[in-house]
């Protein structure tokens, strides 16, 4: 690979993405999410419409959640529910010492707030996985995922929950990761990690939230049955974001009065939440899942999209440079 490449690619920073000023009427709040990228940072085809057309990749994403920034004044959360990694070859190369630090690049490009933990994640190693989550500038959420003494996050930088204020509102996030874990990562590093009860890890961190929180929202990656159960049994929570199943869901689902949404995979969805909190709880809900169309060949990327464009195209180079080896 020329050095001269290598030394464009270093300046091809992501961009800065600045807090927008929030303007929208009290109590407005729009959750925006994906799940189950799998490294798909370029469109894909949709296998549910006719033709197989492709949707989605990074710049298409990046200016739809430009453009709802914008629209709905700023009071906007950027979620995604797990299994960043496994499934093309980006998430291979070594960025920031940690094979899959190139979603990492893109994903804060884009500005996302938390993503989940998933299983996926385990798939280079649980030491690989630590160095990722230590170079990641975006928090990783589990509540059940520990070291072996059951009291120690797995990771750096792993939180069970978080709170976020925006609009006025805060918003508590709790993560929970899929208790199949153990069947799907290397017998040697799940010997070094403790998976607790998802529903008693998750009702923890509610209980801990609560009096501090306005919303309680569970950004999952247990599957949809899972996410049907964990709202049987924790009456607490206002909306789970979920992941693991793949489940397209373009209307959302309201289970013992707690709504669930998914977006799919392979980054060619976005689910919009639009809320509106008042009482300690939803007051009204929208949902909308927007199939995200590509920027057709020759088009330059939107508005505000050039630096996630000229990121996709260093990484696509990348990608190609370290199968062609």
């Amino acid at each position: 690979m020329p050095v001269v490449f290598w030394l464009w690619l270093a300046g091809c920073a992501p961009k800065q993405v600045a807090e927008p000023e929030v303007t929208a009427p009290p109590g407005v709040l729009t959750i925006l999410h994906t799940n189950d990228m799998h490294g798909h940072y370029l469109p894909e085809p949709a296998e549910w419409l006719d033709g197989r057309p492709a949707l989605g990749g990074m710049v298409a994403l990046d200016g739809e959640v430009d453009r709802l920034r914008a629209d709905r004044s700023g009071a906007v959360l950027l979620l995604d529910g797990g299994d960043i990694l496994t499934g093309t070859p980006l998430t291979d190369l070594q960025v920031r010492g940690a094979a899959g630090g190139a979603m990492l690049e893109l994903m804060e490009a884009i500005g996302y707030d938390a993503w989940a933990l998933g299983n996926h994640e385990f798939d280079k190693g649980l030491a690989n996985l630590q160095k990722l989550a230590s170079a990641a500038e975006i928090p990783v959420l589990s509540s059940n995922v520990r070291l072996a003494d059951g009291a120690s996050m797995a990771l750096p930088g792993q939180e069970p929950s978080r709170i976020f204020e925006v609009n006025g509102i805060r918003v508590g996030v709790i993560g929970a990761t899929t208790e199949g874990l153990g069947h799907l990562m290397r017998p040697a590093d799940f010997a070094q990690l403790k998976l607790l009860d998802v529903v008693e890890a998750v009702k923890a961190e509610a209980a801990a939230l609560e009096a501090d929180t306005d919303l309680l929202v569970v950004l999952s990656h247990i599957g949809l049955e899972a996410d049907r159960e964990l709202a049987e049994r924790v009456p607490e929570l206002d909306l789970i974001v979920g992941g693991h199943s793949h489940t397209r869901m373009p209307q959302a689902e309201q289970v013992n009065g707690i709504w669930i949404v998914q977006a799919g995979s392979y980054t060619r969805l976005l689910g919009v939440v639009s809320l509106k909190v008042e009482g300690d709880g939803i007051a009204s809900f929208g949902y909308e899942l927007r199939e995200l169309q590509p920027i057709p060949e020759g088009q330059p990327a939107p508005e505000g999209s050039a630096d996630v464009a000229a990121l996709v195209g260093a990484t696509a180079r990348r990608s190609t440079a370290s199968t062609t080896r």
